[in-house]
């Protein structure tokens, strides 16, 4: 049994061996053409596949590949939701059946179905727009209206800018 799973290892060993340069080729083809990355990540990739090539080859296979597919996979959900929303809409505007809060938006239907048509931009109402013209102002109002936010879906800021946003406006 050893014996077998020896020579198998070898065989598969050497089988590398003989072909590495198409291997090479073939997974570099795969980095190049085949998956969405950062020409840095490429580089770094072919070079090391090409000077370490066995160990490159098995540390690709290992931390190389994406696993942000489920992140892709859930864009295209909410792209299809923002498509349904959209197409929904449309054929509520078109059917005569969108109700409004202000009717004087009924006469910029055709605003509004260009809107959805050109760059899915749904139509809301009922919004509260505020228009601040004072720079410290509008960042007063921004901060007591994160501070009342009982809810953060998508936060992602780098420290260092909201401490030097924090000591601009504590200048305020």
């Amino acid at each position: 049994m050893a014996e077998t799973i020896w020579n198998s290892a070898v065989s598969v060993y050497h089988f590398m061996m003989d072909n590495l340069v198409v291997i090479n080729i073939l997974l570099s083809l795969v980095i190049v053409f085949f998956q969405r990355r950062s020409p840095q990540t490429v580089w770094t990739w072919l070079l090391l596949l090409y000077f370490i090539p066995i160990l490159g080859f098995v540390l690709y296979l290992l931390i190389g590949q994406d696993f942000h597919k489920s992140r892709m996979f859930k864009a295209k959900e909410i792209e299809g939701e923002i498509k349904y929303a959209v197409r929904r809409q449309e054929e509520t505007i078109y059917r005569r059946r969108l109700r409004l809060t202000n009717p004087a938006v009924a006469r910029y239907r055709d605003l509004i179905l260009y809107n959805l048509e050109a760059g899915q931009a749904v139509l809301t109402d009922n919004n509260d727009v505020r228009i601040y013209t004072d720079g410290k102002e509008k960042f007063k109002a921004l901060l007591e209206e994160m501070q009342k936010a009982k809810n953060i879906f998508i936060f992602s800021i780098i420290l260092s800018v909201m401490m030097n946003c924090g000591s601009i406006l504590s200048r305020c």
